[in-house]
């Protein structure tokens, strides 16, 4: 199986560098492991799904911004691994910058537990992303807002 979405980190324990509430009041931290900032997410139920079904979840850290190319290159040479990255589009997704995408799920598994967690279940991506309402996007319910960087495709999809 290939992940064809960037990887987020969700931290299970170790030595996290305490760095205070966001602007939206969550906590967040450092893990010194590979640098990521994680977003605390309280415990507490959340409407998920299209059924918008009532789910409970304990408190996690999840990643803030999606695993970067440079940090997974530290993990592949700290490791030895080998990327067995999906190359078809490598090149529009190059850079230590910008995040990593189309590697093999039990590589991005591999990843996380070097970093100190684990990936996130779907319920956890959820939540995090969407909010605890059931809205149908993070910002609402309306499309792409006014204003917002909406790239075009790059290839014919």
């Amino acid at each position: 199986m290939i992940i064809t979405m960037m990887l987020v980190l969700v931290a299970q324990s170790g030595c996290l560098e305490p760095l205070g509430m966001n602007s939206s009041g969550f906590e967040e931290v450092r893990n010194p492991r590979d640098g990521a900032v994680l977003i605390r997410i309280p415990e507490g139920e959340f409407l998920c799904g299209k059924e918008k079904k009532t789910v409970r979840l304990g408190s996690y850290l999840i990643g803030k911004f999606e695993v970067t190319n440079g940090q997974f290159g530290r993990f592949l040479k700290e490791t030895g691994r080998k990327a067995h990255a999906y190359k078809e589009h490598h090149d529009l997704f190059s850079g230590d910058t910008q995040p990593v995408m189309f590697i093999m799920a039990e590589l991005a598994g591999q990843y996380a537990t070097w970093a100190g967690g684990r990936l996130p279940s779907g319920e956890e991506w959820e939540k995090a992303a969407r909010g605890t309402d059931g809205r149908t996007y993070p910002w609402g319910e309306d499309g792409v807002p006014e204003g917002a960087t909406w790239p075009e495709p790059l290839w014919g999809d």
